[in-house]
């Protein structure tokens, strides 16, 4: 969905998986436009399950000029299945292998580092986690708060946590500058210890120095 005019040096962020989504901003913060992600209807099992696919990914990149990616890393998720994590898994290769092939410049960022970054609260509870990202899109861009609600079966109004993770992950990774793969860790230098064969002379220099 386009929201603006301005397509040309965009940052993209993406929240993986098959309920996530393509979130465009321009070098202001400004959202530009906001993508569900492509999926096509496969059958496992005899039922039909979304899927990923690369062609719709790039087809939809190729529409933008895009200065960087900032794809979120993830790893399975608590609970899951063996087979919905396999899924996943393939979900989050297939988008970073289409970003790679099209030659655009991509950073992996951790959930921890970019919602460290806007100021969402860490914890242990999912649910809250994904409303506290909808109000903070929804703070950074009141104009398109419609974007980050939808109204479900019952007729409530709720959050559309793909959508604001997406434009949250842009954003951080916008004014933040961060390393994904890439994270520096110091190490302790374990100290150096000489195995080489010492003479017997050598031993009564040190002691002599003692």
């Amino acid at each position: 969905m386009l929201l603006s005019s301005h397509t040309n040096d965009v940052v993209v962020g993406i929240d993986p998986g098959k309920e996530g989504a393509f979130a465009f901003l321009a070098a202001d913060g400004s959202l530009v436009a906001i993508h569900e992600m492509p999926c096509v209807t496969v059958l496992v099992n005899k039922k039909p399950r979304p899927r990923v696919t690369p062609a719709g990914i790039a087809s939809l990149l190729r529409q933008y000029n895009i200065s960087h990616v900032f794809l979120e890393r993830v790893g399975s998720m608590q609970g899951e299945g063996a087979a919905g994590a396999f899924a996943f898994g393939v979900s989050c290769g297939q988008i970073e292998g289409s970003v790679a092939t099209l030659g655009i410049p991509y950073t992996l960022i951790t959930p921890q580092s970019w919602r460290r970054s806007v100021g969402i609260p860490s914890g242990s509870n999912t649910t809250l986690r994904k409303e506290a990202a909808v109000q903070r899109a929804i703070q950074l861009w009141p104009s398109h708060s419609d974007k980050f609600m939808r109204i479900n079966r019952k007729g409530r109004s709720v959050g559309i946590d793909g959508v604001a993770d997406a434009a949250l992950i842009a954003y951080a990774g916008m004014t933040r500058n961060l390393r994904g793969d890439a994270q520096i860790k110091t190490k302790r230098r374990k100290p150096q210890i000489d195995s080489s064969p010492r003479t017997l002379d050598s031993i009564e220099s040190d002691l002599a120095l003692d």
